[in-house]
């Protein structure tokens, strides 16, 4: 719940907490200036990880032939970022998980980061000895109904 991920850089940890609120006030304990950007970013994750809830359950709406929650997609991460705070060591943090789904400084949309980043912050949950064991049951049923892989 403390830090389902560990961000170090140069050193220096900072745990990613379970949960909005935990995660908001680990973070800003880290970087206690900043809480007003921190509170920024934190809302616009949620709001793009209902804007994947809302493309689901079919409640986005087409706006001028685009539906009107992609608007993250033509975000850059690292402008927003840059846009919540001048402290690039928190720019840094926020950014700490791009690893995950190789994203990259330039070309990397909001929506990427933003709905990893949600689906993680609001449930990081794994499976013991990794995700790959759905794959392996499932490649293992086709095979024993004499399906081809």
């Amino acid at each position: 719940m403390n830090a389902f991920d560990v961000i170090n850089i140069n050193g220096s940890n900072y745990n990613y907490a379970q949960g909005f609120d935990h995660f908001t006030e680990t973070i800003t304990s880290y970087f206690p200036e900043e809480k007003e950007g921190i509170n920024k970013y934190v809302e616009k994750l949620k709001r793009i990880g209902m804007s994947l809830t809302d493309i689901l359950e079919g409640r986005a709406k087409p706006n001028n032939g685009v539906m009107a929650s992609f608007e993250h997609f033509y975000e850059n991460t690292q402008q927003y970022l840059s846009s919540l705070t001048s402290n690039y060591r928190l720019q840094n943090v926020l950014a700490g998980l791009n690893s995950l789904y190789a994203g990259h400084p330039d070309t990397t949309p909001l929506y990427l980061h933003g709905i990893i980043n949600h689906s993680l912050i609001e449930s990081s949950w794994r499976m013991v000895d990794g995700g790959s064991q759905i794959a392996d049951i499932l490649s293992k049923g086709i095979l024993e109904k004499e399906g081809k892989l």
